[in-house]
């Protein structure tokens, strides 16, 4: 039953790192626009916050059960005796056991990261998606002048071809 699981968080990761490479691409401003509104609506959102919390209690458990299986596996390998024969067998299954409880740590943590990370790249792109079309809106209304001041909040600066020159202390 484990192994599924495990397996399951494996395709989990699998899937996360595909929609953070997708996040990445360049598409076009339709596209995340089009994304930002389907995302937006209240079903998909409140869908998407319920398995995102179901995903987040999941992995906090298995990271959990991950750490307590590495402490009382390396708790078992400090107490055995090196000279007994059955024990050193032992031993190599118990640092087996070990390395798969160490991977699915690793496995839990990473997906755990990038569920948050994926999240804080499609907001920003949503935020984008939002702020072009503000400026889409705000440079249709206004003069083709304005429109290139839009792009740039600071303004132009003045160039003298004169050094500056300390009138205080002249003799």
């Amino acid at each position: 039953m484990a192994s599924v699981i495990w397996t399951s968080v494996f395709c989990l990761l699998c899937v996360e790192v595909v929609l953070c490479l997708f996040s990445m691409l360049p598409l076009p401003h339709t596209v995340w626009r089009s994304i930002s509104k389907v995302l937006r609506t209240s079903a998909v959102e409140s869908a998407l916050t319920f398995i995102v919390r179901f995903l987040v209690v999941g992995l906090a458990i298995g990271v959990f059960d991950s750490v307590q299986s590495i402490q009382g596996l390396q708790e078992q390998i400090s107490v055995t005796d090196p000279n007994d024969l059955y024990s050193a067998m032992n031993l190599s299954s118990r640092k087996q056991r070990i390395f798969r409880a160490e991977r699915n740590l690793y496995l839990a943590g990473f997906c755990f990261a990038l569920i948050f990370i994926i999240r804080r790249l499609f907001q920003l792109a949503a935020t984008n998606a939002d702020l072009v079309d503000e400026i889409k809106v705000a440079s249709a209304g206004a003069p083709p002048s304005s429109a290139n001041q839009l792009s740039s909040s600071d303004p132009p600066i003045s160039r003298t071809d004169s050094a500056p020159t300390n009138t205080t202390d002249q003799e």
